[in-house]
């Protein structure tokens, strides 16, 4: 990959990025979103009641922040596909083709 290539990725990388905190922010308002919400919290906090602080510390050193990573990632990985679909999907209109040919 040339430069220009790594730029170009770069930047379609943070416009991604860009595009997914907007529509994470406008998530955080939907009444369907702030249920699920306060149930995991509530879950959350039944199982921290649960568990020893050593587990507790645990939790939050090693595991959490991979979790965190992971989903990052697929929320990466998912914005993406759903632009090469999106893409995908406009040449099949604008030739009036069909999706599974």
């Amino acid at each position: 990959m040339n430069k220009r290539q790594g730029t170009l990725k770069e930047s379609f990388v943070q416009f991604a990025w860009d595009r997914i905190e907007k529509a994470q922010g406008e998530t955080c308002n939907d009444p369907r979103f702030i249920d699920i919400r306060e149930k995991h919290f509530e879950a959350f906090e039944k199982f921290k009641a649960m568990i020893t602080p050593e587990a507790y510390k645990f939790y939050l050193d090693e595991v959490e922040p991979t979790e965190s990573e992971m989903e990052c990632y697929d929320i990466e990985r998912i914005y993406l596909q759903g632009v090469k679909d999106g893409a995908e999907l406009k040449q099949v209109l604008e030739l009036g083709g069909d999706l599974n040919a």
